[in-house]
């Protein structure tokens, strides 16, 4: 996708994990500036939820096991400059339903929302909460 991208004039590219139910525009956008490399890490360090590359080649994806150290150590090892952005609503990802919590308590996306409202989810966890 990154070559399709750059191939076509995309000055750069953005890769965001699909599970982000909290995710904004607004935030993308703030995260999307720049030259170099710009990273936001899942909620335990080690992963990372969001990635920033202008230009979009800059460095290739290295997602997997400890993709943050990876693509730290890629935009150090091209020169590039490096940015990491701590944001919970990008670093909250969905994939235990004690996450799905933390996304409701951060507030969900309107889509995520709801869906959370029309499968019942969304009472169950105002009870919770």
């Amino acid at each position: 996708a990154t070559a399709s991208a750059v191939a076509a004039g995309a000055a750069g590219v953005i890769v965001v994990a699909a599970d982000l139910a909290a995710v904004s525009a607004e935030e993308l956008i703030a995260v999307a500036e720049g030259n170099g490399v710009v990273l936001v890490p899942d909620q335990n360090g080690s992963g990372t939820n969001v990635l920033w590359r202008r230009p979009g080649d800059v460095i290739a994806t290295r997602f997997g096991p400890s993709s943050r150290a990876a693509h730290e150590a890629a935009a150090a090892e091209a020169g590039a400059a490096f940015r990491r952005v701590d944001s919970p609503r990008l670093a909250t990802d969905v994939d235990t339903p004690d996450a799905l919590a933390s996304v409701w308590a951060l507030g969900p996306g309107p889509a995520t929302r709801r869906a959370l409202e029309e499968l019942g989810i969304a009472a169950r966890l105002r009870l919770a909460g």
